[in-house]
C-alpha cells in the first residue's frame, strides 16, 4: 500500500478496508515539495522504488491527496501499468483531478524523474500530434477515452476480448445497447462495421463495437471489411470526441484471421485513419500475449521503417 498524506482524499476509497487485512506493508512517500532539490532526490528514490514494486505486482492500493505529489505517483504507475507516454498519462491525471497545476508544468516536472519517459520504440508519430502505439496489457483496465470491442454482428455477449469488456463494464454496456439498436436477437451490426455504446465500469466513456470478419481465406472480401472495422471505429472515435482510444488485434481470436496479415492491416489502416482524425490523438494497438504483441511490433515497425 502506498500513501502520501491523510487517507480522507483517496484515489481509492475502500484503502482503509483494505488496510485492516493482516500483511501489507504501508509505504510512506515524503510530502515535501520534490521540485526542490534536496525532497527531489528522496522523491526521485521512492519513485523509482515504487516502480520496482509495481512491476513485481508489489502493490494493491494507493492512495493520494492532491496536489504534484498527486500528480507524480499517479502518473508513474499510469505509466508503467499502461504503457502510456509521460504527456498521455498526465494529460489524464489533469482531467481526473481538480488541482491549479497545469498541464505543462506537470510535463516538466514528471520528465525530471521519470525513469521510462520519452518515445518508445514502439511508438510512431504518424503525423504531428497524432501517434499510433503497440502495447501489452489488458485492454479492460488501461484508460482511454473510447475502447473497441471485437463484436459479433449480433452485438451480444460472447468469448474472448468480446466477452471479457463486457464482463469489465458490467451490464450498463448491453442495456444502453438496447436502448440505442434494440433487444437481442432484432439488433445487428454488419461485419466491417461499428457501433456505440456508453463504457459501464471500464476506464473510458465510450465502448466501439466493431465485428470483424471472419477468416476465410482470404478471397472473401475479409481484408477490405477489417481495415473497414478499424477505420470505422476509429471515426466514430473522433466524432464523439475521443483522444485516446484502445484497439484489440480484431478478428484474430475465433475468427482465424492469420494474426501477420492482420496486424498489417491494422497498423496500416490506422495511420491512414489517424492522418484524418480531428480529435482522436492516440491510437493504442493493445496485444494481450508477448506473441501478439511481437507480432504487432514487427507490423509497426516495418510500416514505419519502410520495411
Amino acid at each position: 500500500l502506498v500513501e502520501d498524506s491523510e487517507l480522507d482524499d483517496c484515489l481509492v476509497p475502500e484503502l482503509p478496508a483494505v488496510m485492516a487485512v493482516d500483511g501489507p506493508e504501508l509505504i510512506r512517500f515524503p510530502i515535501r515539495d520534490p521540485r526542490t532539490p534536496t525532497d527531489g532526490a528522496a522523491y526521485r528514490a521512492a519513485v523509482v522504488d515504487l516502480f520496482n514494486r509495481v512491476r513485481r505486482g508489489q502493490v494493491i492500493a494507493i492512495a493520494c491527496r492532491g496536489g504534484i505529489d498527486r500528480s507524480g505517483m499517479t502518473a508513474s504507475c499510469l505509466l508503467l501499468e499502461a504503457g502510456l507516454t509521460s504527456d498521455d498519462a498526465i494529460s489524464r491525471v489533469q482531467a481526473a483531478r481538480k488541482g491549479s497545476i497545469t498541464i505543462r508544468e506537470q510535463q516538466e516536472y514528471v520528465r525530471a524523474w521519470v525513469p521510462t519517459s520519452g518515445a518508445s520504440t514502439d511508438e510512431w508519430e504518424v503525423a504531428p500530434g497524432r501517434v499510433l502505439t503497440v502495447v501489452q496489457g489488458d485492454i479492460t483496465r488501461i484508460p482511454a477515452d473510447a475502447i473497441v470491442n471485437a463484436a459479433n454482428s449480433q452485438l451480444v455477449d460472447g468469448s474472448g476480448v468480446n466477452g471479457a469488456i463486457l464482463r469489465a463494464g458490467g451490464p450498463a454496456i448491453m442495456e444502453d445497447l438496447e436502448r440505442r439498436y434494440g433487444p437481442i436477437g432484432t439488433r445487428s451490426c454488419p461485419t466491417g462495421s461499428a457501433v456505440v455504446s456508453v463504457a459501464g465500469d471500464l476506464p473510458a466513456q465510450w465502448v466501439v463495437h466493431a465485428v470483424g470478419p471472419a477468416w476465410h481465406g482470404g478471397s472473401a472480401g475479409e481484408p477490405e471489411q477489417l481495415a473497414s472495422a478499424y477505420a470505422t471505429s476509429l471515426r466514430l472515435a473522433d466524432e464523439f470526441g475521443a483522444a485516446h482510444v484502445t484497439f484489440p488485434a480484431i478478428s484474430t481470436g475465433i475468427y482465424g484471421y492469420p494474426a501477420d496479415l492482420a496486424a498489417a492491416i491494422a497498423v496500416g489502416t490506422l495511420v491512414t485513419a489517424l492522418g484524418n482524425a480531428t480529435s482522436v490523438e492516440r491510437a493504442t494497438l493493445v496485444a494481450f500475449s508477448e506473441g501478439s504483441l511481437a507480432t504487432l511490433r514487427a507490423a509497426l515497425h516495418a510500416a514505419r521503417d519502410g520495411g
